[in-house]
């Protein structure tokens, strides 16, 4: 990298060598499929963070063709200030290149590219209810159907607790790493559920004429195609915080094509003043 062009670029600000090194790791845009470049910064406030993230991006644009990058940052006055200052001085050689917003406006804005309309959901548990009772009536039936009773009483019990272990199973998937090929290759129970199966067929109390493994591969269809009527066009954006946050989480999302007009390929994130069970949250770099 060269000193001199950025001590020029930021109006004769001396970096530390700690802050060169950051503004240094700025490389060229990775190829779709290869993993992209990720570094973090922890440092107090005042301490030139966001001076040298400032440079970093510019550096990604000026000297490493970077197309596009995303700048988000904690609330919308930062944006505003960051839009405005690029339009003057040597930040007018890549001021279409470089675009400012909140961390909840960059979420905002993913989440739209499939929805026009997005509604997180206030009370998880009755509107994924809803779903079971809408969507799944056949993998509902086919749980009742294994159960070793023929009391009505009984029956509507059993029912409302698959209901209730249906959605449970789901919140625990979006809460995990796992993927769905790995759901579907090693489908497990959550805990409260496989108590729950376990409980019954020990008490002989309308318990299942099913093997623990048949039960926990229904349960992985039950999660299945909960994920694909929420993230299907019947749904209208109805969503809920644990399914946006799981589909971030593998990767469904494209930052690369957020704006129809260019092509964005690194995201630097300005969150270092928010604070979290006394943790400072770092500043990032990331090639995407």
């Amino acid at each position: 990298m060269n000193k001199d062009k950025e001590i020029m670029f930021f109006n004769n600000t001396h970096f530390s060598d700690q802050q060169y090194a950051i503004i240094g790791e700025a490389c060229q845009p990775v190829q779709n499929g290869k993993e992209g470049k990720v570094v973090r910064v922890n440092a107090a406030a005042g301490s030139g963070k966001t001076t040298t993230l400032e440079a970093l991006a510019w550096n990604l644009i000026h000297n490493h063709e970077h197309p596009g990058v995303i700048y988000a940052v904690f609330n919308k006055s930062s944006a505003d200030s960051f839009n405005a200052k690029k339009k003057f001085g040597p930040w007018q050689q890549v001021n279409s290149c470089i675009e400012a917003k909140t961390v909840h406006s960059l979420a905002l804005t993913a989440l739209k590219k499939d929805f026009q309309t997005i509604v997180i959901q206030p009370d998880d548990y009755q509107f994924l209810r809803n779903i079971i009772l809408d969507e799944l009536r056949d993998e509902l039936d086919k749980l009742l159907a294994l159960a070793n009773t023929t009391n009505k009483t009984y029956l509507e019990i059993l029912k409302q607790k698959i209901i209730y272990l249906m959605i449970q199973q789901f919140t625990k998937f979006c809460q995990s790493r796992q993927t769905f090929t790995e759901l579907k290759q090693a489908p497990v129970l959550c805990e409260e559920a496989k108590r729950f199966y376990n409980d019954t067929k020990s008490k002989n109390r309308y318990c299942f004429r099913a093997s623990l493994e048949e039960i926990e591969s229904i349960y992985a269809d039950v999660t299945q195609i909960m994920w694909n009527y929420l993230f299907s066009s019947k749904n209208g954006g109805r969503l809920t915080f644990h399914a946006v946050s799981k589909r971030a989480q593998l990767g469904q999302y494209n930052l690369r094509k957020l704006n129809k007009n260019r092509n964005f390929t690194a995201l630097v994130v300005d969150e270092s003043q928010v604070r979290h069970k006394k943790r400072v949250h770092p500043c990032i770099f990331h090639t995407i």
